[in-house]
């Protein structure tokens, strides 16, 4: 099975928006849950434990996240309050279920408006790797202009990052994927950035999908 990093997640999401059904849902209402999915099932939370492995798991509308994925490590040994309390039925492990740590958190931004929701929300939680997924739906914008609104994104969101570790640094080995997305015709445009702590910024790609007109 794969190993997860920056360029494997990358790979798997870069296979999972080349379904032609994506493009189908990109401009619709459901575009959110085609993603992220319900509580408790995301097409793109399946897409990554095919690709990754079943040592993987996941949960949707993970607190301040829309997905979160983890390896399956989870509490042990957590003794349940009600203990406390004589005429209560015991019950041991309600922590088992969760994760002691999470590898992958994800955020879905409707539009780049709101990106810095997600930025902030990222930079004050824990994981090995945090991506933000945001759309550019301006038909001003276009081409060129497109690189410029994932750019000033990237820009933002690294100030976001340093400002929010000068305060409280988080592990060094997080890394960050800021991804955009953008629908020209029959076109979908995703950008790319990768950040790491330790080197800032890592990597920038552009992914160019064209879909069939009919």
């Amino acid at each position: 099975m794969k190993v997860l990093d920056i360029d494997s997640f990358i790979d798997c999401w870069k296979s999972f928006v080349s379904k032609p059904e994506f493009l189908q849902n990109y401009n619709g209402p459901r575009r959110t849950e085609f993603i992220v999915g319900k509580k408790g099932s995301s097409p793109f939370g399946n897409h990554f434990v095919e690709e990754f492995g079943n040592t993987y798991g996941y949960g949707t509308e993970d607190g301040l996240v829309d997905l979160s994925i983890y390896k399956r490590k989870f509490f042990k040994g957590v003794l349940d309050i009600q203990v406390l309390h004589k005429g209560w039925k015991f019950r041991d492990g309600l922590l088992a279920q969760f994760p002691v740590c999470h590898d992958v958190l994800l955020k879905n931004e409707n539009s780049i408006e709101n990106a810095y929701m997600g930025m902030r929300r990222l930079a004050c939680l824990r994981a090995r790797l945090k991506v933000l997924v945001t759309y550019i739906w301006d038909p001003s914008i276009e081409g060129d202009d497109g690189d410029e609104a994932h750019k000033l994104l990237c820009r933002n969101l690294e100030v976001v990052i340093k400002q929010t570790n000068d305060a409280y640094p988080e592990n060094g080995e997080t890394n960050y994927i800021l991804i955009t997305g953008q629908r020209v015709n029959q076109k979908l445009i995703w950008r790319y950035t990768c950040f790491s702590l330790m080197s800032r910024l890592k990597q920038v790609e552009t992914l160019i999908v064209t879909f069939d007109s009919d």
